[in-house]
């Protein structure tokens, strides 16, 4: 069951964020012009969804967003209805996001501004971008190079290849000549997952992306990565023993699918499973409602006692998109 701690004090400095990926290869892939917003090329991935989910954040901790046709100074307007959620006690840090094309339009002057005070980057190079938004008021957009992925990273092929598949591909990947230039295949490389040595507290605070991380910062911590690490993950699990979700993605296990619900894998019994929201108190990440969306995963929950070292495991998050690791001991 995850803790509802809304209601306790949080850092002065406290914030709502997002992170998300700058890409131009993302102009000519229709899966995610779909999700754009307005149904146009878009190089920002998964947009819609970085969006949706800040404004169920702002629900959750009893801040208030106005829909953009509403009058905030109506105070007779009943569609302003009289509770925490809707009134509010940040009202004005909602101007940024008030409507997605406002959130759109921050991400832009941000790249934008990027670009022009750093003119010797191509504006071809991928970006991230880390969207702040505090109880002040003030909506602040981080933007840094990051490294190239992939399309088919951002948007894996439906279904999804089998831990057995992606062994393989790499096999058959590693045994071409030096000099060739494969296509970009879905493939596994050396990135690792480490499994935490503490349980986590679920909370809003892991349901949703808050800024600042330190329950995030200690874990990677204790397994002795650095910010900058980027081969290296740490997989997180609840008081419980519920696995949640690695301290900077969302995690998928090959195991038998549940008999509940329709499922495109059923045929062979087996399937990618991610933790549920409500058992584990994971993330809800924007790539991982993507392919729950698609039936590439079914949601269901595992022990952290059940995760074998030497298995291998997906990642996905709204940066890098998925991909495979391997889990090894720390």
């Amino acid at each position: 069951m995850v803790a509802n701690m809304s209601s306790t004090t949080p850092p002065v400095d406290f914030g709502l964020f997002t992170s998300l990926r700058y890409d131009q290869q993302l102009l000519f892939s229709e899966e995610n012009t779909k999700l754009s917003g307005n149904e146009e090329p878009s190089p920002f991935y998964n947009l819609r969804f970085h969006y949706d989910r800040l404004v169920d954040a702002l629900h959750a901790f009893g801040w208030r967003l106005i829909p953009s046709k509403v009058n905030p100074e109506d105070e007779l307007n009943p569609k302003l209805e009289d509770t925490k959620v809707e009134r509010g006690e940040y009202p004005q840090a909602f101007e940024p996001i008030r409507d997605l094309e406002r959130f759109r339009k921050g991400l832009v002057d941000a790249v934008d501004n990027y670009f022009q005070t750093n003119p010797k980057t191509s504006r071809e190079s991928p970006l991230k971008l880390r969207a702040r938004l505090y109880r002040t008021g003030e909506f602040i957009v981080d933007v840094t190079q990051t490294t190239p992925v992939p399309l088919i990273n951002l948007f894996p092929p439906n279904p999804l290849p089998s831990p057995s598949s992606l062994l393989d591909s790499t096999r058959s990947t590693s045994s071409l000549p030096s000099t060739s230039n494969p296509t970009p295949t879905f493939s596994l490389n050396d990135d690792t997952l480490l499994i935490d040595t503490c349980p986590m507290t679920p909370s809003h605070y892991t349901r949703f992306k808050t800024w600042p991380r330190p329950h995030y910062e200690a874990a990677r911590t204790r397994l002795g990565l650095s910010e900058t690490d980027a081969k290296r993950e740490v997989l997180l699990w609840n008081h419980d023993r519920w696995i949640m979700e690695g301290s900077r993605t969302n995690v998928y296990f090959w195991r038998p699918i549940e008999p509940s619900g329709a499922d495109s894998q059923r045929e062979t019994g087996f399937g990618w499973i991610t933790p549920s929201e409500g058992t584990s108190g994971c993330l809800s990440g924007t790539e991982r409602r993507w392919m729950i969306e698609y039936g590439m995963i079914t949601t269901q929950d595992l022990k952290i006692d059940d995760v074998k070292y030497g298995e291998i495991v997906l990642l996905s998050n709204g940066l890098r998109g998925t991909w495979p690791v391997t889990v090894q001991k720390y």
